[in-house]
């Protein structure tokens, strides 16, 4: 939170200037979303390895390693990792599906962000894009 409000106050936004209907379209579709999306992503992703996760079992292992992620340690990654060890997947392969996982999202990103420096031709426009 101290960080948004430097951001904020460096880029002069006044409360007068936030849109809070995308902000509250954010909190109210985005983050439920991201936990679905990232369920369903695990659920697929364990059907295809041979360790089926229920859909809801994968929701539970995506919320607890976003609550794992607020530890000084890589904790989603350790959570998803011991998830794939608890069906029989062994740690290598488990690690090397959750390092393939993060790769893709990364080249994800890095195209859209190479896409929005493209349209709006300046980095500052990319870099916000990207985020």
């Amino acid at each position: 939170m101290v960080g948004v409000a430097a951001s904020a106050s460096n880029l002069h936004v006044s409360p007068a200037n936030v849109r809070w209907g995308y902000l509250a379209g954010v909190a109210l579709l985005g983050f439920p979303g991201t936990f679905l999306l990232n369920a369903a992503e695990l659920h697929r992703v364990g059907r295809v390895t041979g360790a089926p996760f229920r859909f809801l079992e994968a929701l539970k292992v995506v919320l607890l390693a976003a609550a794992a992620n607020l530890l000084p340690l890589p904790g989603a990654a350790i959570t998803r990792v011991a998830a794939f060890r608890a069906k029989g997947i062994t740690y290598r392969k488990g690690g090397g599906l959750v390092l393939g996982l993060f790769f893709l999202w990364a080249g994800l990103a890095g195209l859209l962000l190479g896409g929005a420096i493209a349209i709006h031709g300046n980095a500052s426009a990319g870099m916000a894009a990207g985020v």
